[in-house]
C-alpha cells in the first residue's frame, strides 16, 4: 500500500531492529517511522533510555517516535528535544477503571498537559544559530569599535585610531587584537562604526 508504517521496537535488540527495518525498506516504502519503546507497564523514568531516540534518528533518518509507557507528563517534551515527532501514550477517562492499561494511562487533563509540553519543547528548540536579541544588545556591558579619525582603504586595523565605547557594535572591541593585521576594504569617516564588511 506504501502507506506510512509506524513500528514500535519494544522487546528488541539492535540486530532485530536492523532486520525489521531492512525488510520494510526492501518493499520500497520510504514512510517508515521507527518508535523507541520499552515494553514495561508502567515504565520508570530511569529506565526510559531516551538516547535511543537520537540513535534511531542517526541510523535511519526521517521521522522517528517514542512509544511512552511512563506516567510522566514531562517526558514527551524531553523526547521531542531528542528528535521524536510521533508519540504513543496510553489514554483513559478514568485511571481507576478495571483493565491492564488504565492504571498508568493519562486522563484528559494530564494528557492535554503532555501535549502542551511537547509543543512547548518544539517551540523552544530554535534554529541553533547563536545570535543576540535586540533586548540583549541594549542591556549588555560590552564595548564597540568606532573610528576616531578618517581612514583610507587599505589601512591596517592596527594603525587605526579606535574609540572603544558603548554600545557594542558588530565588531566588538574585545576582538581588535585578533583583527590587527586585517585592512579596511573602503574609506571610512571619523565616527563610523566598524563593521565586518569593512574588513579584508
Amino acid at each position: 500500500t506504501n502507506k506510512p508504517i509506524i513500528i514500535s521496537f519494544g522487546m528488541t535488540e539492535w540486530f532485530e531492529v536492523e532486520i525489521a527495518m531492512k525488510i520494510l525498506s526492501e518493499t520500497g516504502n520510504e514512510n517508515i517511522i521507527p518508535m523507541h519503546c520499552t515494553a514495561k507497564y508502567p515504565l520508570e523514568l530511569e529506565n526510559a533510555n531516551l538516547q535511543i531516540i537520537s540513535e534511531l534518528k542517526r541510523r535511519y533518518g526521517g521521522i522517528v517516535g517514542f512509544s511512552d509507557h511512563t506516567e510522566s507528563v514531562e517526558i514527551g517534551g524531553w523526547a521531542a528535544m531528542l528528535g521524536a515527532r510521533v508519540f504513543e501514550k496510553h489514554f483513559t477517562l478514568d485511571r481507576s477503571s478495571m483493565g491492564a492499561d488504565h492504571g498508568y494511562a493519562l486522563e484528559p487533563k494530564d494528557f492535554a498537559l503532555y501535549v502542551r509540553n511537547i509543543r512547548s519543547s518544539l517551540k523552544s528548540f530554535g534554529t541553533g544559530k547563536k545570535a543576540y536579541f535586540p533586548e540583549e544588545l541594549t542591556g549588555r556591558r560590552r564595548f564597540g569599535t568606532y573610528l576616531d579619525a578618517n581612514a583610507i582603504k587599505g589601512s591596517k586595523v592596527k594603525d587605526l585610531t579606535i574609540n572603544k565605547t558603548r554600545p557594542r557594535t558588530e565588531v566588538p572591541a574585545i576582538m581588535m587584537e585578533l583583527l590587527k593585521e586585517l585592512s579596511l576594504s573602503k574609506d571610512l569617516e571619523s565616527g563610523s562604526e566598524l563593521k565586518w564588511i569593512d574588513l579584508e
